[in-house]
């Protein structure tokens, strides 16, 4: 039979580095060059969101907060700058608009009707800033509705684009813009409330001879009062927008969620939040600081008094570049104050149901169904709550052993190697009993069997052979650990204790 041999055996054919193909076969594999397969109905492991699917801890969340400036910064950032922007640009414009034409109407009226047009300056100045606030509180509620659907897709490591944070967000605008209308009308009312004995017990202590002192005290118990008032308001609401957004809910059932979600946290809560808020306010203060600092040297270069005369367009110039770097750094500054603190809220509001419902199981099937190329069965945000982690059925908390006295642990106390203890030898000095035990001394035959073979042209052994010059006489030397074995130090032959007995050479 013949056969093909193998490259490099003798009798092969010489062949080139590159040129040897792998044989195929049940038991071969086919290396065609490109990326390995992977296994039928394998896939990798969803990518890592925003923060890991499982509570957090308050690095987490913290670090979390800061990574959305860089986690779908156009639809986060983007969409907070843009929206301010024209939120701000409108609430500057129609007051402006409403002041020029009142300053010009009033320059060309009679002197007798000036004091009118000036009363109706005013009415147009505060009728023209209520489209402007009304524009704010919508521009704010649509900015946290994107803030929060920018931390949910996050979660699942997906991402959004600013057109579609714009479509899916005016579903929810609405219901955020109610819950701030009811958060504001309730706010007042309660001051009003909590005014009225405080006003009565300010009367009081006027009509006092010396109530200054009185004044003073009530007045800091009062400033005291009102903070504590507003930090513990503002921690039990902090996760009512994210309701509203991601579950769904209206104006005042999320204030009641949220009221739910925060309770036995609320520490924990109010520590993250104003520690965030600290961080965003002082930072935002120090770049507007900085940059009005540097503003203030380009008054330098504008020219006034008599040296403004045929410059006018230079000033005019300078001071729009002026109010426009001025509008777009705060407008920034806003944008990014807003996108933190929406952000923390929402991040804060998933580590709660995380904590409290099982958010995140349903978080980790919807992340494997993205991964894998297919829309979640149904939404994981509004998935009903699995409660808190439960230990398994019939499981008991283990008990402590009871503490018992077994005395001295085993070698504590001993003495070091080679020095006795007490009442014992040193280490090589025992004495040992010796036992003797009678064993046959080569070819002697043992009790009950028959003399050994003897070679061929020997004589006959007896009981009493002749002794031999090379036979050793006498006792073998024994060891100090043998138990009565002699050993014969010149031919290595054994004796037995008693009389010394002569084997034939």
């Amino acid at each position: 039979m013949s056969y093909e041999p193998y490259p490099n055996q003798p009798g092969a054919t010489p062949q080139s580095a590159g040129s040897w193909q792998q044989p195929q076969g049940s038991a071969s594999w086919n290396f065609d060059g490109g990326a390995p397969q992977q296994p039928l109905g394998w896939r990798p492991p969803p990518k890592p969101g925003l923060f890991p699917l499982r509570p957090l801890s308050f690095g987490e969340i913290f670090s979390a907060t800061f990574r959305l400036l860089r986690v779908n910064v156009a639809a986060s950032f983007g969409g907070a700058f843009l929206i301010q922007l024209i939120t701000g640009l409108v609430t500057a414009v129609l007051p402006t608009i409403a002041l020029i034409i009142g300053i010009n109407r009033i320059s060309m009226a009679a002197v007798g009707d000036q004091d009118a047009l000036a009363l109706s300056m005013m009415t147009w100045l505060l009728l023209a800033l209520l489209p402007g606030i009304v524009l704010s509180l919508i521009s704010s509620s649509l900015v946290q509705v994107i803030v929060a659907q920018v931390v949910a897709a996050g979660t699942l490591s997906r991402k959004l684009t600013l057109g579609e944070a714009f479509r899916t967000a005016w579903g929810r605008v609405w219901a955020v813009l109610g819950y701030v209308v009811v958060v504001a009308v309730a706010s007042i009312l309660i001051m009003g409330i909590l005014l009225l004995p405080i006003i009565f017990f300010i009367v009081i202590l006027v009509q006092n001879d010396n109530p200054v002192v009185l004044l003073l005290l009530l007045g800091i118990f009062l400033v005291l009062a009102g903070m504590c008032f507003f930090f513990w308001v503002n921690t039990k609401l902090l996760v009512a927008v994210p309701s509203i957004v991601l579950e769904g809910y209206g104006p005042i059932s999320a204030i009641a969620r949220s009221w739910r979600l925060t309770n036995g946290y609320f520490w924990r809560t109010f520590g993250i939040w104003i520690l965030v808020s600290l961080i965003v306010s002082v930072a935002t203060q120090t770049i507007s600081g900085i940059f009005s600092f540097f503003f203030s040297f380009t008054s330098v270069l504008v020219p006034f008094g008599q040296t403004t005369t045929g410059q006018e367009g230079v000033v005019i110039g300078v001071g729009i570049g002026m109010a426009l770097l001025s509008v777009l750094l705060s407008t920034v500054l806003q944008a990014i104050s807003t996108v933190l603190l929406g952000g923390n809220a929402a991040i804060m509001y998933t580590d709660l149901r995380m904590r409290k419902e099982g958010l995140n199981i349903h978080l980790q099937q919807a992340a494997e169904d993205y991964n894998e190329g297919r829309e979640p069965g149904r939404d994981p945000w509004t998935a009903p709550d699995l409660g808190p982690a439960a230990p398994p059925a019939g499981y008991a908390p283990q008990q402590p052993y009871p503490q018992q006295n077994f005395g001295q642990p085993a070698g504590y106390g001993q003495a070091p190697y080679g020095q006795a203890q007490p009442g014992q030898q040193p280490y090589g000095q025992q004495t040992y009993e010796q036992q003797g035990y009678a064993q046959p001394g080569y070819g002697q035959a043992q009790a009950g069997q028959e003399r050994p073979y003897q070679p061929y042209g020997a004589s006959p052994a007896s009981d009493n052979p002749p002794s031999s010059p090379y036979a050793s006489s006498g006792a073998g030397e024994q060891s100090g650990n043998d138990s009565g074995a002699g050993t014969d130090s010149g031919n290595g032959t054994d004796q037995a204790n008693g009389p010394a007995q002569h084997r034939p050479f």
